[in-house]
């Protein structure tokens, strides 16, 4: 008996909780609805939050950012490609976003050496500000030396664009960037194979040789 009139007032509880937030969600009170959920809503009535998100449409909840584990509206839009020169490596991930672009977790103004930041921004420069709008682009590097490091991040930002347009925008755009960014400078999407020949014995460098007299 003590089951059944348990039982009772939880689902009266669930429903009252239902309505509850329903008139919440009226009044467009999401920020403090969903505070209040992550602090005081128990497991057993969640389920009453899925079903009012279902009802009302998740786009407002999404463009607030303050819905409690808000699924995304579709699969998430990333690409990862690679730039190189010599021993630099570059990982580059291109995702939809805000126009964002970071490297190493600093933003392209903060790269160092200074001198060489207009190498850096020269995709940018060459395509426009709109074309990176739609996304964010998130660059790691490590290897080589500063100069090598700055031509490996501006070979996979441009990459990385160029591969975003091709998978999720469409072929014609994608193609007239790869024109843009190749006529500019071949270097922003392929990489340069060319590598230092070692030294050899009998001379200073690799090619050079050392004086000699016949005499």
């Amino acid at each position: 008996m003590a089951a059944k009139k348990a039982t009772k007032r939880a689902v009266g509880t669930n429903s009252d909780f239902f309505f509850f937030l329903f008139e919440q969600a009226k009044i467009q009170e999401f920020k403090l609805l969903s505070s209040w959920i992550r602090t005081g809503m128990a497991s057993s009535a969640r389920w009453t939050f899925g079903i009012l998100l279902q009802l009302l449409g998740m786009s407002e909840c999404e463009e607030r950012g303050d819905c409690w584990n808000m699924p995304t509206k579709g699969p998430l839009q990333s690409v990862q490609v690679f730039g190189r020169k010599k021993t630099a490596t570059a990982v580059a991930h291109c995702k939809r976003g805000n126009g964002l672009i970071k490297v190493n977790g600093r933003p392209l103004e903060m790269i160092e050496p200074r001198t060489l930041q207009y190498k850096l921004l020269e995709p940018v420069l060459l395509l426009g500000k709109e074309r990176f709008a739609g996304v964010d682009i998130r660059v790691r590097v490590k290897g080589g030396g500063h100069v090598a490091q700055v031509y490996a991040i501006r070979q996979a930002i441009s990459k990385s664009l160029v591969a975003y347009y091709q998978k999720y925008v469409d072929e014609a755009s994608k193609k007239e960037i790869k024109d843009i960014l190749i006529q500019y400078d071949r270097t922003l999407l392929v990489a340069d194979p060319r590598r230092c020949e070692s030294k050899k014995f009998g001379g200073p460098g690799a090619r050079a040789r050392y004086q000699k007299s016949y005499r």
